[in-house]
């Protein structure tokens, strides 16, 4: 007979400063938030994978690869509104746009032409924002396209600005920088 193993528990993690893993306590809170909303029915989420192609395994070892670049990590259709957001962890208080990968703000900016709510969930030692993709594109489409040159403008959304542009704050912490 097999041993089971025993069932992970889904909990809302404290902030860990580990890098290995960064982002998922963030992602284990979001996916049970998301099962709680599917079971009242009050949206239908979906966590979007991306495609990875394997290529070995060996005792117990899997080894492959990312075919495509995915979408961003979550969409919701709650109400009759549609929902895309990815969710970002980073270590320090301001969010550097280099976080950001350029198939995931072209997926966000396509979404956001269709009229959906696009937008980041950012979590930084300063707390968790919801901050709207069209508070970010302007300044992101900026840098990416190198007009802001090292040490001549902004490669990161500074923690003002997180607060500025967020419409909704969670775990406000006052940990100094």
């Amino acid at each position: 007979m097999r041993k089971r193993r025993p069932r992970k528990k889904l909990s809302v993690a404290a902030f860990s400063r580990s890098q290995s893993n960064r982002g998922k306590d963030l992602e284990d809170a979001i996916d049970l938030i998301h099962y709680n909303y599917k079971i009242q029915g009050r949206a239908y989420p979906v966590k979007n994978h991306p495609e990875i192609r394997i290529q070995s395994r060996s005792g117990g070892k899997v080894t492959g690869y990312l075919r495509n670049t995915g979408a961003p990590d979550y969409s919701v259709l709650s109400a009759g509104w549609f929902l895309i957001f990815d969710a970002k962890r980073c270590a320090k208080r301001e969010f550097p746009f280099g976080n950001i990968e350029l198939h995931q703000a072209e997926a966000l900016s396509a979404a956001l032409a269709q009229q959906a709510f696009a937008f980041l969930f950012i979590q930084t030692p300063g707390g968790r924002f919801v901050v709207p993709w069209s508070a970010i594109v302007g300044k992101y489409t900026r840098w990416r396209d190198k007009a802001y040159k090292r040490g001549t403008g902004a490669t990161t959304i500074s923690a003002d600005e997180l607060i500025e542009w967020s419409i909704v704050r969670l775990g406000r912490r006052d940990a100094p920088d």
